[in-house]
């Protein structure tokens, strides 16, 4: 099962999501994989993961190393790290035949129970990629006044890549996050449920200073601190696994 936690717009919790809820799925799932598409490695950091000189993603990609030549294991998850390196790799591969298959053929040479892979903030090659490798799509959404915008030029993509290159794609759930008890939030939640019918995730991701705290001290929330931010992805896992299994 390959999941790409995915929103072209920034600051939403994409990596935190992809981050927490691949530590969450162990407690069903012996072999995962967290994959960091995103040029900015935040997703390697969070976990206290550099990727060293040639050790990265990008070079997975260039042809030089495989998945197993670059891994590194944290909190009983194995990473796939990216660095600054990746951001050139579309320039390289813009030119290439298949080559929004890149991935998916990476992905095919490795034996994972679940694949977690968190993308950058655009709707470029490397997120077109992800899209064609992946089965599943997690949509991480703010709760505020603009929890919907550029969701349109977001949701053509994932039915272009569906209808061109992935048909067996398909939208896991939209996770509410940054949540508090304001009327801003309920309102924006109470949108998104409308909107978005039957495809909103229960679990909802409450605002929480621990979660900013985690990354900076290079762990999941779950090695981190329990506390609102652990008893929501904790549930989130769940539900996932639910969905999923």
């Amino acid at each position: 099962m390959v999941i790409v936690i995915m929103n072209q717009k920034g600051g939403v919790g994409k990596t935190t999501t992809a981050v927490n809820l691949a530590v969450a799925l162990k407690r069903n799932y012996e072999r995962i994989l967290l994959v960091d598409m995103d040029p900015q490695a935040n997703a390697g950091t969070h976990l206290g993961i550099r990727a060293d000189g040639d050790n990265s993603i990008a070079n997975v990609f260039a042809g030089t190393k495989k998945i197993p030549d670059i891994v590194k294991n944290a909190e009983g998850i194995d990473v796939a790290p990216s660095n600054i390196s990746l951001a050139g790799i579309e320039l390289q591969i813009v030119n290439e035949i298949g080559r929004e298959m890149i991935l998916k053929d990476i992905l095919k040479e490795i034996n994972y129970d679940v694949v977690i892979i968190d993308c950058p903030p655009s709707l470029g090659l490397l997120s077109v990629n992800a899209l064609t490798a992946a089965d599943k799509v997690i949509i991480p959404v703010l709760t505020d006044y603009f929890a919907r915008e550029g969701l349109a030029d977001f949701l053509r993509t994932v039915q272009k890549v569906k209808s061109t290159l992935n048909d067996k794609l398909s939208i896991l759930g939209y996770l509410a996050t940054n949540y508090d008890n304001t009327a801003i939030s309920k309102d924006a939640l109470e949108s998104l449920k409308s909107h978005f019918e039957g495809q909103v995730f229960k679990t909802v991701i409450r605002i929480n200073t621990h979660l900013k705290e985690a990354p900076g001290a290079g762990k999941s929330i779950f090695g981190y601190k329990k506390c609102r931010g652990y008893e929501d992805y904790e549930k989130l896992g769940e539900e996932v696994y639910e969905k999923i299994k």
